[in-house]
């Protein structure tokens, strides 16, 4: 009784706030980072000029509360009172620790001091779920529970049990104080791995909406390998039916984006990756998807922010206009179109008509036409009439087409619930393997370059051979791989992974680690290898039995000869599925 009396004390001292109704959650969405707090009030009344819907974004509990028994909402209630006034609703984070509540309370770093686990007593976990929802029930409906815990940066000493108990906890408090309160889960990039591993610790049955930041994927569809951005949604929803999980689970990208430094090049493809990254995800009808972010700091060479930092709007700012202007808010997948080889093109519910988003997926371009007079407009708005069966140049930069003839709208209806054609489909085939050379000749295998030169190799002629070597030089020290999903993904666990490798340098020894994706996260494969000087070419076979392709951040396996004296060369890699397709 005593324990209820001061909980009741609690929460008469910490009233909801004034009662309002939110604004309708959309699919066009930003995500917020700690610099955004500080500048809510300049950068909403921009988002609403773009028609953004919901921001992720709220004060973190140590903000909030800073000392045991002392609450301030004061940031809270400001972040609030301008996602209403700028009609914007606000999708909350709960986020991190406060110090005096985790396992490092008096470290002198302020991230091992906020996000070293395990919580000294998961009842003040319960406090501030409770309390907070309560005072923003009339305002915040959906809340995500932590920021990433599957990175060290955001959690320390950190499991997934530990996860899992504060998505319970958190789903249990928020159920007392506002029923329509909507919970969600998420990880850094697309870890499959440790979402599942969370779902089976506990927080099963506890959450309503799924979240990802699929940042490598983003990388992969701007590299013009989109099929792998779209294989997401079957992933996920693959993981939820394995883990028994209602049928009306959401999903959700809370955070996606890329860099762009202040010169047009970069900017034009920020503008593109943005429609790209909408379009590719509610083709899949993937729910909410959140650019990262509005305006921000620099990241290294860039930022991610669809505003310079002296507030001037960047392309990737009218790009979104005009992608709000012409699609519905909520829009549905209404169906897809492949009208040229290397174009992707995607039909979605528009204002009020259908809206086709179409690019190429490579530099060198690609031309389609149409049966009848429809409006072409460029990422700025601009808008023009293309004349029935005149060609329409596509860069990789996408367009919009709305007044599209019936027989081609009826065409993409009908695709709706076919697999895209971009994905094929290797599941019958016995070996996948990739030839390294000038022009890599893939089969159900493909080894990832990033763009920016990210784990890029170098060809060279050996023994008359094109093959691809790392590039330490360069600090390129790893080759990475991934399996076509078709082939070989989650719960395929027996693998043969045989690599064809020799050394760059004949008067250097040379050496790698197989490094593969497991359920528990990326081991080392047993055996090390090591390549003697003047070497030729030998295979090393890898034998794993706990394999989990789950592209948890981009890669299923790499070469890493990150400690290797000198480079390593490869010539061809294979990877054998030991069993029948799970």
């Amino acid at each position: 009784m005593k324990h209820f009396l001061s909980l009741l004390a609690v929460v008469l001292a910490v009233p909801a706030y004034a009662q309002n109704t939110p604004a309708p959650a959309g699919a066009f969405n930003i995500a917020g980072s700690g610099e955004t707090g500080n500048t809510h009030a300049e950068l909403f009344p921009y988002l609403h000029e773009a028609r953004v819907s919901m921001v992720r974004l709220f004060p973190e509990w140590a903000g909030i509360q800073p000392k045991q028994g002392e609450w301030d909402w004061t940031s809270a209630d400001a972040l609030v009172e301008s996602a209403r006034k700028n009609d914007i609703q606000l999708a909350g984070v709960l986020a991190f620790l406060t110090p005096w509540a985790s396992s490092a309370p008096n470290d002198p770093d302020h991230g091992a001091r906020t996000r070293t686990f395990p919580i000294k007593n998961i009842q003040y976990w319960r406090d501030f779920v409770r309390e907070t929802g309560a005072r923003y029930k009339n305002d915040i409906t959906y809340w995500e529970v932590y920021n990433e815990f599957n990175a060290t940066t955001f959690a320390r000493n950190a499991t997934p049990a530990n996860y899992a108990e504060l998505v319970k906890e958190a789903d249990l408090e928020l159920a007392k104080v506002n029923p329509q309160a909507k919970i969600g889960i998420g990880c850094a990039d697309v870890d499959l791995s440790f979402l599942e591993n969370v779902i089976r610790s506990g927080a099963s049955g506890h959450f309503d909406f799924l979240a990802v930041h699929p940042y490598s994927l983003m990388d992969a569809a701007l590299a013009g390998r989109e099929a792998v951005f779209l294989g997401l949604g079957d992933n996920l929803r693959k993981l939820l039916k394995k883990t028994g999980q209602r049928d009306d689970i959401e999903l959700w990208v809370t955070e996606v984006g890329t860099t762009a430094t202040n010169t047009a090049a970069s900017e034009d493809r920020q503008a593109a990756a943005l429609v790209k990254a909408y379009t590719l995800c509610l083709a899949q009808d993937i729910r909410r998807v959140f650019w990262f972010e509005g305006r921000g700091p620099n990241y290294g060479q860039g930022s991610f922010g669809i505003l310079r930092q002296d507030w001037s709007k960047r392309p990737a700012f009218f790009a979104l206009q005009t992608m709000t202007r012409l699609v519905n808010a909520n829009p549905h997948p209404l169906g897809w179109l492949d009208l040229a080889p290397g174009t992707y093109g995607f039909v979605l519910q528009g204002n009020p008509d259908p809206v086709l988003v179409i690019w190429a997926s490579t530099d060198a371009g690609a031309s389609v036409q149409f049966g009848g007079p429809v409006t072409v407009t460029a990422l700025d708005g601009t808008a023009v009439q293309q004349e029935a069966g005149s060609p329409l140049q596509l860069s990789r930069s996408p367009v919009f087409v709305t007044a599209l003839p019936p027989a081609l709208l009826a065409q993409a209806q009908e695709n709706a619930g076919k697999p895209f054609p971009w994905i094929k489909d290797y599941s019958e085939l016995d070996v996948a393997s990739v030839q390294m050379g000038a022009s890599n000749v893939e089969n159900g295998l493909v080894q990832i370059a990033g763009e920016d030169g990210d784990h890029n190799t170098v060809v060279e002629l050996v023994d008359g051979v094109y093959a691809r070597r790392t590039d330490k030089a360069n600090r390129n020290n790893y080759i990475n791989f991934d399996v076509s999903d078709s082939y070989a993904s989650l719960g395929d666990k027996d693998l043969e992974i045989t690599i064809v490798a020799r050394g760059a340098d004949p008067s250097k020894a040379a050496g790698f680690v197989m490094c593969y994706e497991s359920a528990t996260g990326y081991h080392e494969a047993k055996g090390g290898v090591t390549l003697s000087p003047n070497d030729g070419w030998k295979e090393f076979v890898f034998r794993v039995n706990d394999a989990n392709l789950a592209n948890s951040w981009g890669w299923n396996f790499r070469i890493d000869a990150s400690n290797s004296a000198s480079d390593v060369m490869v010539k061809e890699v294979r990877v054998k599925r030991l069993g029948p397709k799970k």
